[in-house]
């Protein structure tokens, strides 16, 4: 008798799904069952850590050849639960899934020089209603109102100043460890961090003044700052209106990149390259008085860009197939712990490495993330049945060859058959033709026959 084989795999995470299955309680499983299946009563259940059933086992009817998507509830007695088991048919190779939460991406974000953020219309109240933790994103907001209070211990992803005279030395070491940070210049004084942390002495800085107000006429599209705007639906800039914005001038900033203008010429976007990081300076604010910026629909974005430009790359997911590629961002390292619990050390230059075993692996940045990654068997690899002969023709297997050569052979003799009967059809119509030919000879000679004898009458 046949094994009877049942497979179970976790669902594939949907990116648009506003909950996972932490928020909500329950996890979704797939469960497949041959087509050749013998039993049809099966069992999904969570395990404890000794590998034993919990008590909340589900029990479903899955008829041979069909899949169905059940809904398990998260155990609550133990949080640290990772693994789901099917009972019910012969093959346990495919009956343990791995699981893990998916964790929300943490991120820092750090105001200097901060305004009252509980005084709506502020610098630092658009800020932190920009920045707002999500279920994919756990958003760390810190904001100092001065330079000295700032503890920045926890490395931020992104720094914004928007104030604050002592600043310069602490934003240049953010920088020198590859941050990225915007300097705001809400007013002329805001700028004196500038030279301190670009070292330039001799710059200047005055209020610009165009008229009723400027616009942006100039914007480099082609920079990766400016990528969420590629499409024409959403790169139109123009009725953004700046009342006021602060002058100076580029040639005097080293390494200074102009990545949007004024229409009057006068930068309005600058980017600096400061040691590893990228410091972002707006000559103008989304203050009321200086702009309607924070009004506009690019204002999150472009600050989202921001953030995001230096980063290194984050996982896409938590959950990965045996055999899937372990994506290490360029310069990077890392450390992976299988199952087993021997530590590999992985480096981006080195050659691909690969989850070549089911089971939750450890993965340690060397800047001190840590992740955990669920790694399970493909689910094709449950497909234990048979396959059907269109299947196996589609992927090259050959199929009864003796077999093949008789039909071969019978649709060459077919193939003869129906020549030949063509043939003869074709020698028939022949006959009928010169038949016709006759008729009409013979009609045509009595037509003549016909014709003389009238003429050869008496009158």
């Amino acid at each position: 008798m046949a094994a009877s084989n049942a497979g179970l795999h976790p669902v594939a995470k949907d990116d648009t799904a506003a909950l996972s299955f932490s928020a909500t309680n329950e996890v979704r499983v797939f469960v497949s069952n041959a087509s050749d299946a013998t039993k049809e009563l099966l069992k999904v259940a969570w395990l404890d850590d000794a590998g034993r059933a919990l008590p909340n086992a589900q029990e479903i009817y899955l008829p041979p050849g069909q899949s169905r998507v059940v809904r398990l509830p998260f155990s609550t007695n133990a949080p640290a639960t990772e693994r789901v088991r099917l009972s019910g048919d012969d093959e346990g190779f495919d009956n343990t899934i791995h699981l893990v939460a998916e964790q929300p991406e943490q991120l820092r974000v750090t105001v200097l020089g901060a305004d009252d953020e509980r005084q709506p219309g502020s610098l630092t109240y658009f800020l932190r209603r920009v920045f707002q933790s999500t279920v994919r994103q756990q958003i760390d907001f810190a904001a100092f109102t001065n330079a000295a209070l700032a503890t920045l211990a926890a490395k931020p992803d992104f720094v914004v100043v928007t104030g604050a005279d002592d600043v310069g030395p602490l934003l240049r070491q953010q920088l020198a460890a590859g941050r990225t940070a915007l300097l705001v210049l809400n007013r002329e004084a805001s700028a004196g961090a500038l030279p301190q942390v670009i070292g330039a002495g001799n710059l200047t800085v005055s209020e610009g003044q165009a008229r009723q107000y400027a616009l942006l006429g100039r914007i480099e599209f082609a920079h990766p700052l400016f990528a969420p705007f590629l499409d024409m639906r959403f790169n139109d800039f123009s009725r953004i209106h700046f009342w006021k914005y602060r002058k100076l001038d580029p040639a005097a900033i080293p390494n200074a990149k102009i990545l949007a203008a004024f229409d009057s010429g006068d930068p309005a976007l600058l980017e600096i390259k400061v040691d590893a990081g990228t410091l972002f300076v707006l000559t103008s604010s989304w203050l009321q008085v200086d702009s309607q910026l924070a009004l506009s629909s690019k204002f999150v974005p472009l600050l989202y860009s921001m953030l995001e430009l230096n980063r290194p790359a984050q996982p896409t997911s938590q959950n990965h197939l045996v055999g899937d590629p372990i994506v290490l961002a360029a310069g990077s390292a890392a450390t992976l712990t299988p199952p087993d619990g021997s530590p590999i050390n992985l480096a981006a230059d080195q050659a691909e490495h690969t989850f070549d075993r089911p089971g939750i692996h450890r993965l340690k940045y060397a800047d001190g993330r840590a992740l955990a990654i669920a790694v399970n068997l493909d689910p094709a690899e449950s497909r234990t049945g048979p396959l059907k002969d269109e299947e196996l023709i589609r992927i090259g297997v050959p199929l009864h060859t003796g077999q093949q050569t008789m039909n071969r052979a019978l649709a060459a003799r077919l193939e003869q058959q129906k020549d030949a009967e063509t043939e003869n059809q074709q020698k028939n119509w022949r006959w009928l033709l010169a038949l016709g030919v006759a008729v009409f000879l013979f009609e045509s000679w009595l037509a003549g026959r016909a014709a003389r004898a009238s003429a050869d009458a008496p009158a």
